[in-house]
């Protein structure tokens, strides 16, 4: 099914799951009953990734300078 289409399982389930990740945020955003505090721990959260992805990409650049 999926390799016909040259539509992996690995591509289907990384798109199915951000999709579900999407929908949970915006639904937790759009809610009615949504506190600042909630608000607060999700950018806090979001935060956080972003400085793990920054460390990631920095490591990653060192490693590249070394080897050029």
């Amino acid at each position: 099914m999926f390799n016909k289409n040259k539509f992996g399982f690995t591509k289907f389930a990384v798109t199915f799951l951000t999709g579900t990740a999407a929908g949970i945020v915006a639904g937790l955003i759009i809610g009615p009953k949504l506190s600042r505090k909630t608000k607060r721990e999700i950018s806090k959260g979001f935060d956080r990734v972003f400085d793990k992805v920054e460390e990631k990409v920095e490591d990653v650049a060192a490693k590249l300078r070394k080897v050029v």
